[in-house]
């Protein structure tokens, strides 16, 4: 079996700006008034996905505990981040890996592992993120390919100096080369990113505004004859504030937001349940494809028995969250009930290394 050199890592790392903005896959940063808050939202939802952002967030399991002790040293020691991660460790890593399925629906990592000899055992060397706007997949199965193609143009605005100029780029990468992961939950268009969609009811947002605008300039000034101000004046837009307020609770509702004002009781507790069935879709997505694309192909490159890394905390299912939303529509259980879990779940499991058993002490010096 001949060794996976590391092929691509000194050529491309950032985004395709001219593909992405021609694409309209990204917006500039600051162009809508909601900006801020769809940004907080992704962040928000990440780690509720993964709640720690330490080395001591995660275990690995393996029936051998020589391999485990190997997986466990190489993914999860401080020292993992110069080798493997561009984030400090695994936790802040998977974060930017959630936040990108929220913002880009899909993320394309290329995973290489390596040998420091023929007799030395294959490892896991580098985790490179791909830009997804520059991607495309070719064939099906066992002749899945991925295509990358840079354009002269990737470096635009960017504000990064290369050697000798920009230049056309194209890699192409096995399927076994890459972890894919793309955003699980169903949409009303699956053709886009939650965020996406959130940016979408935020465009709507700024046109409100604008007309809110015409409506006081309107007032302020009864003779002006500009078509928009006398639209305004006739009451054209009258229920611009409605329409916004209903397009941000369309952005928290694309982001799986609790409401943050008053609403109903049976809404708030139906909005809780929504948003953490939705995190715990995405936690279990999220681990599976991992120990699927990268512990599964480690193992089998050495010989070894299966290994899955999880997090240590103990969350509840989506069978459970939907059963206390049941309990509650029957009335067995109150919206105290549902808010009391949301807090358990979130503050429980805690781990510092003083709590944990003198073996996974071991396992994480």
């Amino acid at each position: 079996m001949r060794r996976h050199r590391p092929k691509g890592l000194r050529g491309f790392y950032s985004g395709d700006s001219y593909a992405a903005f021609s694409l309209a896959t990204r917006s500039p940063v600051g162009a809508s008034m909601a900006d801020a808050r769809i940004h907080s939202a992704s962040e928000t939802f990440a780690f509720h996905v993964v709640p720690d952002i330490d080395e001591t967030g995660f275990r690995v399991e393996c029936e051998d505990e020589r391999v485990r002790k190997v997986i466990s040293d190489s993914l999860l020691e401080r020292s993992s981040r110069s080798q493997i991660w561009t984030q400090p460790n695994l936790s802040m890593e998977m974060h930017l890996w959630i936040s990108e399925m929220v913002e880009q629906r899909d993320v394309y990592l290329q995973v290489v592992f390596d040998q420091v000899d023929d007799a030395a055992p294959w490892m896991l060397s580098a985790v490179v993120a791909l830009a997804p706007e520059t991607l495309v997949i070719k064939g099906r199965g066992a002749k899945t390919q991925y295509e990358q193609y840079a354009s002269v143009r990737a470096f635009e605005g960017t504000g990064v100096g290369v050697i000798h100029g920009p230049r056309e780029r194209l890699v192409v990468f096995r399927a076994d080369e890459i972890l894919h992961l793309r955003w699980p939950l169903d949409q009303l268009d699956d053709r886009i990113s939650p965020e996406a969609a959130a940016r979408r009811a935020s465009r709507a947002i700024d046109r409100h505004a604008q007309q809110m605008l015409m409506n006081a300039r309107a007032g302020a000034d009864p003779r002006e004859t500009f078509l928009p101000l006398a639209r305004a004046r006739a009451g054209a837009y009258a229920d611009a504030l409605e329409k916004e307020k209903l397009e941000d609770a369309m952005i928290s509702d694309r982001l799986f937001q609790p409401v943050d004002e008053d609403v109903t009781e049976f809404f708030y507790v139906d909005r809780l349940v929504r948003s953490r069935v939705a995190v715990s879709r995405v936690r279990a997505y999220l681990f599976s494809e991992f120990n699927r694309q990268v512990l599964d192909r480690w193992t089998q490159l050495n010989d070894w028995p299966p290994a899955r890394v999880l997090p240590r905390r103990t969350f509840w299912s989506e069978a459970e969250w939907l059963d206390l939303h049941r309990s509650y529509i029957a009335g067995a259980a109150t919206v105290e009930d549902v808010v009391a879990a949301a807090e358990v779940e979130w503050e429980s499991g805690r781990f510092s290394k003083a709590q944990l058993s003198e073996a996974d002490s071991r396992e994480l010096s």
